[in-house]
């Protein structure tokens, strides 16, 4: 069986017809596919094949003909050719395992991007449910929506109505990503047995198309502990105690 990394999970889930349409393009890191995304996208991210929370991951953007940008947390650097950048990203990635993905132009609020953290969870053996998210909006000057980077949480609905996607009612897009976690989840069933938490990590684009930009396994709930209703996060930790019981009663 193959070692689980981000591009394993990117690989199987291209294989559903109804997920792939949703998947920013991955690829393994090569100074190859480094120059073939230049040619066919203006930006993408680099990131960590496995782990990351937003740790060593970078924006790279073609900026003219023969001049290039990499956007880090907060700071950015320039490359007057593609040489400069190539050598430059090679030595930063080193020995890691890294990828390119495409770059999502997601929606902003106050022009600042944000994207959102869906909880897709089981009861033992019972169906997907999404028992919880909110959206995470980047701090000023940043493209990450880490909440170690300062991005601030707010719930979704209040994020798509404040954005500039200008949604009177966002419910239809609410719907669109409810509906691709879930998908998401079940499409990960096969390769993930015995798995019964999702955190997903979703974007909306500039034009109000839905996409999953990753599955993590092992999700973080801090961001719920900062909203002002707590009763998502007490649904989410209360699912999470009753698989554990079950484990034990049916050990």
């Amino acid at each position: 069986m193959k070692q689980d990394t981000k591009l394993t999970r990117y690989q199987l889930l291209s294989a559903h017809e109804t997920i792939a349409p949703s998947l920013p393009r991955t690829e393994p890191f090569t100074r190859e596919e480094l120059s073939s995304f230049l040619e066919t996208h203006q930006q993408f991210v680099l990131k960590r094949a496995v782990g990351c929370r937003g740790l060593g991951m970078v924006k790279v953007a073609k900026i003219g003909d023969h001049s290039f940008e990499i956007h880090y947390d907060r700071k950015k650097r320039t490359f007057n050719t593609l040489e400069a950048l190539c050598m430059h990203v090679e030595k930063g990635v080193r020995n890691q395992h890294y990828l390119i993905q495409e770059f999502i132009d997601l929606a902003c609020i106050d022009e600042r991007p944000f994207d959102l953290r869906v909880i897709v969870q089981r009861r033992g053996n019972g169906p997907w449910r999404v028992t919880g998210k909110y959206a995470k909006r980047a701090s000023d000057g940043c493209f990450k929506t880490n909440l170690a980077l300062g991005a601030g949480v707010m719930p979704v609905k209040e994020a798509i109505q404040r954005s500039d996607l200008k949604e009177e009612d966002p419910s239809h897009l609410i719907q669109q990503v409810d509906q691709l976690a879930l998908a998401t989840a079940k499409a990960l069933d096969d390769r993930f047995q015995g798995q019964r938490i999702w955190g997903m990590d979703m974007g909306i684009d500039k034009d109000g198309t839905v996409y999953l930009i990753e599955a993590n396994l092992s999700p973080g709930l801090k961001g719920f502990r900062k909203l002002k209703d707590p009763r998502m996060y007490q649904r989410i930790r209360g699912i999470i105690r009753y698989n554990r019981n079950r484990g034990r009663w049916s050990a």
